[in-house]
């Protein structure tokens, strides 16, 4: 069976639904369901496919907290790996990053000197959450949990931790880039929160 097959898409949520065998759940057990209060300080579209997208005017310290939530939707024929960049300092070996990839009932691990966030597989979409975060002695963290591939049977989960080898006493610019052109396609989203 095609895995693309299994999709299904929905316009809002209104209910979940947790589910466990007998006793799963028990007595004392607690859920809670949090709504965003954080404010968006970025919320990007994509209108017309892109190799890299520069997120400028931004005032991180070291106090700071932000988020940045994205949905990739690749078009480009070909996969490949997005990095993340701070402060247009673009030099992939500036960075190593560290990353763990699942895909049924594989796992493997990798560390690389790049900026490696999220794999985008071609013909499918991507959701990625990172965490960003300037050090107190000024080294640029970023701490992403992706899922490739939703809305399959072959859904494929990464894991990616980037270090900067440089330091910066702010970060006022992102940007997410790929060796492939237009990668970053048509209907792809980006939103920065600021969380603190």
């Amino acid at each position: 069976m095609n895995p693309v097959a299994r999709r299904s898409t929905a316009t809002s949520i209104t209910s979940l639904t947790l589910t466990a065998g007998t006793n799963g759940i028990g007595a004392g057990s607690r859920f809670q369901l949090y709504k965003r209060v954080a404010p968006i300080i970025y919320d990007y579209t994509v209108t017309t496919a892109m190799t890299s997208l520069d997120i400028t005017g931004l005032s991180i310290d070291k106090g700071s907290e932000y988020m940045l939530v994205g949905q990739i939707i690749n078009a480009s024929g070909s996969g490949s790996w997005l990095n993340l960049y701070a402060n247009a300092n673009l030099t992939k070996t500036n960075y190593y990053s560290q990353y763990l990839y699942a895909t049924s009932t594989s796992v493997s691990a990798l560390r690389s000197n790049d900026a490696r966030f999220e794999y985008s597989t071609t013909g499918f979409g991507n959701i990625m959450i990172a965490k960003i975060k300037l050090t107190n002695n000024g080294y640029i963290i970023t701490q992403s949990d992706g899922i490739a591939k939703y809305g399959s049977l072959a859904l494929e989960l990464f894991n990616s931790y980037i270090t900067s080898t440089f330091t910066a006493t702010s970060i006022t610019s992102l940007t997410i880039g790929s060796d492939v052109a237009n990668v970053i396609g048509i209907g792809s989203r980006f939103k920065i929160i600021k969380l603190r």
